[in-house]
Order: C-alpha cells, then structure tokens, then sequence
C-alpha cells in the first residue's frame, strides 16, 4: 500500500511538472502575479511564490493539464 502510495505521489508531481509547461499554466502565473505577490508557496515551474491556496490552485491547474 504504501510503494503504490509513494508511485502515486511521483506520478502528481510529473504532471504539475509537465503541466506546469502548458500554454494554460503560462497563462495563470502573471494573473496571479498581479493579484497575490510574496507568499511562502511555491508554484512548479516558475520560481514565483503565492499565498498557499493561490499556490495550490495553480499547481492543481497544473496537474489537471
């Protein structure tokens, strides 16, 4: 249970990772940009920091590509 968890884990981070690549990502990131500066969570791709929820919605925008 655990090896499939751990897979699963690696297999969500490649998709931010690719997805992150995406037209639509490249797209969100200055949105975000303009409305949330300066927070303590990362977004895959660029080296950019948001708010925790705005982090996880473009990493979950990401994945979802």
């Amino acid at each position: 249970m655990r090896d499939k968890a751990k897979l699963l884990v690696l297999d969500h981070v490649g998709c931010m990772i690719a997805g992150s690549m995406t037209r639509g990502a490249r797209q969100m990131t200055p949105y975000l940009g303009r409305i949330d500066s300066g927070g303590a969570s990362t977004v895959f791709g660029p080296s950019l920091r948001f708010h925790p929820a705005n982090a996880a919605h473009a990493n979950a925008h990401s994945a979802s590509m």
